[in-house]
């Protein structure tokens, strides 16, 4: 049977992104996606929230993080806790021990290249997002042909901060029964194969506006 899953999907943790939960939750449901990762900037609180209202819902919610490391952010799924530490090498290598599944989103989207973040790329990264709906298509052919000379297995990302834009990324996973162990042998496998289209670039627009009064709202 097959996952669709989006697991690039930001929600009011983020500093950029109002999305609640339950509204993420039930907008995926209705673009029948089964299986969603809340993936919010350096917190895990919107998919611990969401993995809670999931139990009401028939749909599998995977916990997940956007960590901005000191080399580019990294998107880590099946984490349960909270991290501070920043340093992408040793981020992977906690992920590494742990086998969280780990994917590089958008790598030519403020990502430092450099020959050694490449070749742990290649030796502990599960995966690369190699097409980001918000990402120009120049980044996203460059990501692809970074997943295909590494051998990686290539993901869509949605990146969504406005609901509009869930569904717009989805990974169809083969898989044997509908779990979170199944989907990460899936990815690993490659055993997938990917669906994505551009977000609207206003939405780009209206996610930045969002930063403003949040800014503000943390500095009082």
């Amino acid at each position: 049977m097959l996952i669709t899953f989006d697991y690039h999907i930001h929600s009011y943790y983020s500093f950029d992104s109002l999305n609640k939960p339950l509204e993420i939750i039930k907008t995926a449901l209705k673009k029948g996606i089964n299986a969603i990762s809340v993936t919010d900037h350096d917190t895990i609180k919107g998919s611990l929230e969401a993995k809670k209202l999931s139990k009401q819902y028939n749909i599998l919610v995977i916990t997940g993080i956007e960590l901005k490391t000191d080399a580019g952010d990294l998107i880590i799924l099946g984490i349960d806790e909270e991290l501070k530490n920043y340093n992408f090498y040793e981020i992977i290598d906690i992920a590494y021990s742990n086998q969280w599944l780990t994917i590089l989103p958008h790598p030519y989207v403020r990502h430092h290249l450099s020959d050694d973040f490449i070749k742990i790329v290649e030796k502990k990264v599960s995966a690369i997002e190699g097409f980001n709906c918000r990402a120009f298509s120049i980044s996203n052919s460059k990501a692809i042909k970074l997943a295909e000379t590494l051998k990686k297995p290539i993901t869509a990302g949605s990146d969504a901060h406005l609901l509009k834009e869930i569904g717009n990324g989805i990974n169809y996973i083969l898989v044997n029964t509908i779990s979170e162990e199944d989907l990460f042998k899936g990815i690993k496998n490659g055993w997938i194969r990917i669906e994505a289209r551009h977000s609207n670039p206003l939405y780009h627009f209206s996610s930045s506006l969002i930063k403003v009064p949040k800014f503000f709202l943390r500095a009082i």
